[in-house]
């Protein structure tokens, strides 16, 4: 009897493990034909059957080699393994810096996006002097990871007071006001990409500069204008796909606003976002986190060369 094809999922054994579980559980709920096909490991692993083995998908935070260089090395390990045999791997490791801020912005406006000036800060005590030549307002944050201290300077005093010491890796960026001249909220559109599919995954308003779901603004507008944004494809898909093609990622979200002239304004990219169903407030949109799922799994199913399962391809239609 032959073996059932796999897909291989790979997780630190402590940093995140967790992260993805709505994944396999969404897949025990409403898709059990597609759970068969996966494994989940904790790293180290082996791999004990090659044969049947047509995907591996590391679940790990980018970029992993800023947290952990040897899992880095374990999983770089097991990639060139796969690729040596012709398995593809999902968000190769080595990839995953093209998402840091500075490196994301160069290669996302190659694709004819706007991105806001963003420059690695080398010397802070030079930076405190010329401050990389930006013009306040700028914020600083890290050039690696994702959910770390923003902050934002107004005035040159304010500049070179910010603690730039408590970051690994700062960098500087330039601050476009993405306010919406009708209501005065800002705005942060969320795009999913998994493979060739795409999801319109959120809007988020707020009267904050950034754009969290702890401070959406939820009134029967938004609602509405949300909805209106996840019931079809994102207007911007096309060059989205280009610029995740750009970064050599498989799976990504991209996260953007729209400038005064009505431009495209895209913040940064994450290979390894946060999925989660609404529980209160923003159950209305639970549409397109189903969606994400499908898509997540639908890109896997297509690289690994299987059939994408009818129940997947149900959840995708728009």
């Amino acid at each position: 009897m032959l073996s059932r094809p796999s897909i291989l999922i790979v997780r630190h054994p402590t940093k995140m493990t967790r992260f993805y579980d709505v994944v396999l559980n969404w897949m025990a709920n409403h898709a059990p034909e597609c759970r068969a096909h996966f494994e989940v490991k904790n790293l180290p692993c082996d791999v004990t059957d090659w044969g049947k083995l047509r995907l591996l998908v590391p679940w790990l935070q980018d970029p992993v080699q800023a947290w952990s260089p040897d899992t880095y090395t374990l999983i770089e390990k097991l990639a060139d393994q796969c690729e040596s045999r012709g398995i593809p791997v999902i968000n190769r490791a080595r990839n995953l810096v093209n998402a840091g801020k500075t490196a994301a912005a160069e290669l996302i406006s190659k694709s004819g996006f706007r991105t806001p000036r963003t420059l690695r800060i080398l010397d802070m005590q030079a930076f405190r002097q010329d401050f990389n030549g930006m013009s306040v307002p700028f914020f600083v944050r890290e050039d690696w990871g994702h959910g770390s201290a923003i902050l934002r300077a107004n005035t040159l005093d304010e500049a070179r007071a910010l603690p730039l010491e408590s970051f690994k890796r700062p960098v500087v960026t330039e601050l476009v006001d993405v306010r919406d001249a009708r209501d005065g909220l800002f705005r942060k559109y969320r795009y999913f990409a998994a493979g060739e599919h795409g999801v319109a995954q959120h809007l988020q308003c707020s009267e904050e500069w950034i754009t969290r779901g702890a401070g959406r603004v939820f009134t029967d507008a938004t609602r509405d204008e949300e909805l209106a944004y996840i019931a079809r494809q994102d207007p911007h898909h096309a060059r989205f796909q280009a610029a995740r093609g750009a970064l050599g990622l498989d799976v990504a979200a991209f996260d953007y606003g729209y400038d005064k002239d009505g431009n495209v304004v895209v913040w940064e990219v994450n290979p390894f976002p946060y999925i989660a169903f609404g529980r209160t407030t923003s159950t209305y949109r639970n549409v397109a986190i189903h969606r994400s799922i499908a898509a997540m799994l639908a890109s896997y199913f297509s690289l690994a060369r299987l059939p994408v399962p009818l129940k997947l391809r149900q959840f995708l239609e728009y």
